[in-house]
């Protein structure tokens, strides 16, 4: 089981030596603006992932009177550490230093909703893939492998695509045996999105609410509508065919590198309904995803950041049904107090990165 059972904070943003012993169910942290309810999400975030949600720059993530970040968090059977600075960068599990950083990943499977980290529904394809890709990750041992392969494979063939495009005869016995490489990959990868998808889909159709029963998703391919269902060696014959019009191109301009995800309501495409509709199904759309991770006996730490603000007091208790169903550990950050909490529930104040525990 993937629970936080302790949180320590050294330094990270505004937040500095806080020590959060947090419940294995629902945690609700409470504050007002920019006192530091993101930023405690963020570290739990980077612990998992190591990187923040929200920027690239170590600097924008450092205390102004510190020149490093330090968090750490003691699983049920582990302890991640994390040490940042211009000079040192350590990640360890269990006291050992990894470079491996999946491995994170692997011991906290951390599901975000934030608006910082993009809603999914009106996201551009490359988040797409990203949020479809964390459930992959998390339930096919072998993909971040197969992934990985893929995106050393396009390079490669980008490369050759670029060399050959001024050259009067083609080396085809090389760019060839990329194809055949790519073909392999591709059909390996959209072959375990596919499945995951529809194994999205028989969750949400189990769902008894009408309104979840007019959501629906697919997977687009990436790949010309032609060759979608295509075997290995269909789909090695196609890139050969394609070859010239290619290397004119310069790159390879599909494939499942270009893959993502059509969400629609009521049969008509999501994007035409208002923003707040767009965020809810989002969220149903992540709650899916963590459905999925339970049923893989995989227990997910879920991160819902502000949720005062994304969704009205109807759709908060909705949420929160939802939640106790899911039965996993949760952090909340609202600017409001919620209801229906439990005993077992934690609620928590920030004020100005001091955290306290509050009682109920």
């Amino acid at each position: 089981m993937s629970c936080i059972k302790a949180l320590y904070i050294q330094s990270y943003r505004n937040i500095q030596e806080q020590l959060v012993k947090p419940s294995e169910k629902i945690n609700l942290f409470i504050a007002k603006n920019a006192q530091g309810k993101t930023n405690l999400l963020e570290a739990i975030y980077f612990l998992a992932h190591n990187k923040s949600f929200k920027t690239n720059n170590l600097n924008k993530v450092t205390p102004f009177n510190q020149d490093y970040i330090s968090l750490s968090v003691n699983l049920e059977n582990d302890q991640i550490k994390i040490f940042r600075s211009k000079n040192k960068n350590d990640t360890l599990i269990n006291n050992i230093k990894i470079n491996n950083v999946s491995k994170t990943s692997k011991l906290l499977p951390i599901q975000i909703i934030s608006i910082d980290k993009g809603f999914i529904t009106f996201s551009n394809p490359k988040n797409k893939r990203k949020h479809l890709d964390w459930g992959v990750f998390h339930v096919e041992q072998n993909f971040l492998n197969l992934y990985q392969t893929h995106k050393k494979t396009i390079h490669q063939i980008n490369h050759l695509l670029v060399e050959n495009k001024n050259k009067p005869k083609v080396n085809t016995e090389y760019l060839d045996s990329w194809f055949l490489k790519l073909a392999k990959i591709t059909i390996k990868i959209n072959n375990i999105r596919k499945k995951y998808i529809e194994e999205l889909n028989i969750i949400l159709k189990s769902n008894t609410s009408k309104t979840l029963k007019n959501f629906s998703f697919f997977l687009d391919s990436g790949l010309p509508k032609e060759v979608d269902n295509l075997t290995e060696t269909e789909l090695f014959d196609y890139l050969k065919q394609q070859q010239t019009k290619l290397i004119k191109k310069g790159f390879l301009p599909f494939g499942c590198h270009r893959a993502n995800i059509n969400f629609k309501y009521n049969k008509k495409p999501i994007d035409l309904y208002s923003r707040g509709q767009q965020k809810t199904f989002s969220i149903i759309f992540s709650l899916l995803q963590v459905f999925h991770l339970k049923q893989n006996n995989i227990e997910p730490v879920l991160l819902i950041d502000d949720i005062s603000s994304e969704l009205d007091k109807q759709k908060v208790r909705l949420l929160m049904s939802f939640l106790r169903k899911l039965d996993i550990q949760v952090f909340l950050t609202s600017i409001t107090p919620i209801d229906n909490l439990s005993k077992n529930d934690f609620v928590f104040g920030i004020n100005q990165g001091v955290v306290s525990r509050e009682t109920k």
